[in-house]
């Protein structure tokens, strides 16, 4: 399953084929099968791909990778045995950090960074969606076209300038006025969905289970309906 991308992103695709990533990256991972490639900063990337190998394919790169599985299984090892990857799950593998990968065929959505820091993590983290969320601060009354929602994120990786960072959030219903996104942002909903509503009064509905990519300017009326419980991964743009 291909992910959607909204906004000005789709217009940064970048070149990437087979198993060789972006030419910026000089990176090939046997196995993957890259379909789409986007980044307007040339510092973070974001990849919609395959994988299939059998064999254990060694990961071991110079930037930080976000793996979030669309459909299939993913099978990961640390060091310490396999471990099964299913639909939903995600984990980001720190810069240089060596892991293995092997996969009967599995569909991906993935975020590359670029950190120049020397990489401070050391182990995989496995992105947990049983995780208490603190409660965050209220919304803007002005932003509202609805009650105040009960909303909580909890961040779980970001690079060392924090301008990428991977989290999970959850929220009541509410509806917001039509308002520009403030970064670029990949979304996985675990639980409930949303309406998009564009300008030209196009609207978009992302249900459970359906990836999808927005891109900072993009300005939209956010209508979510129902509790929704989400994986993201975001980038600041400076500009």
């Amino acid at each position: 399953m291909s992910f959607d991308v909204y906004g000005s992103l789709k217009d940064h695709a970048v070149k990437g084929q087979g198993n060789s990533l972006p030419d910026a990256l000089d990176m090939t991972i046997a196995g993957l099968d890259v379909r789409s490639a986007y980044s307007n900063t040339g510092r973070v990337y974001w990849i919609d791909a395959s994988f299939k190998s059998e064999a254990g394919i060694a990961w071991k790169h110079p930037v930080h990778a976000f793996i979030l599985v669309v459909e299939g299984l993913l099978e990961l090892n640390t060091g310490n045995g396999w471990k099964l990857v299913g639909r939903g799950e995600a984990f980001v593998v720190p810069k240089g950090v060596g892991v293995q990968l092997r996969s009967a065929g599995a569909e991906l959505a993935m975020s590359l960074c670029r950190d120049e820091a020397e990489g401070s993590s050391t182990e995989v983290v496995h992105i947990d969606l049983a995780k208490v969320h603190p409660t965050s601060p209220p919304y803007s009354a002005e932003l509202l076209l609805s009650g105040d929602p009960v909303q909580g994120s909890c961040p779980r990786f970001s690079c060392s300038k924090k301008h990428w960072t991977v989290g999970t959030w959850q929220s009541t219903p509410y509806k917001r006025i039509a308002v520009p996104f403030p970064k670029n942002e990949f979304m996985f909903f675990h639980i409930g969905s949303v309406e998009m509503e564009e300008r030209e009064g196009t609207t978009h509905r992302k249900d459970r289970s359906v990836p999808f990519l927005v891109t900072k300017g993009y300005t939209i009326v956010w209508d979510s309906q129902d509790y929704i419980y989400k994986t993201s991964c975001s980038e600041v743009v400076s500009n």
